[in-house]
């Protein structure tokens, strides 16, 4: 929780000219979905647990911020 808190914190933050520091990445978000997903599949594997996610795989490139929704991910995992 306090991750996405200072995520959402540095995320916010305004550079001098005025203008939002988020870092977009113009994409498929797939592949960062994917790899945040990877890192919970060990873990759930030695303590048994069956992982289900379903979702469109082929999403439009869009822009989005890689980091929060990496942390998304994490946090509902």
């Amino acid at each position: 929780m306090l991750d996405n808190i200072l995520t959402i914190i540095d995320t916010t933050n305004m550079s001098n000219d005025g203008n939002f520091l988020l870092n977009m990445q113009f994409e498929n978000p797939v592949y960062t979905i994917n790899s945040a997903l990877d890192k919970f599949v060990v873990e759930a594997i030695q303590k048994n647990i069956f992982i289900v996610v379903d979702y469109i795989k082929d999403l439009p490139k869009v822009y989005y911020d890689r980091r929060l929704l990496s942390n998304v991910v994490a946090n509902l995992m």
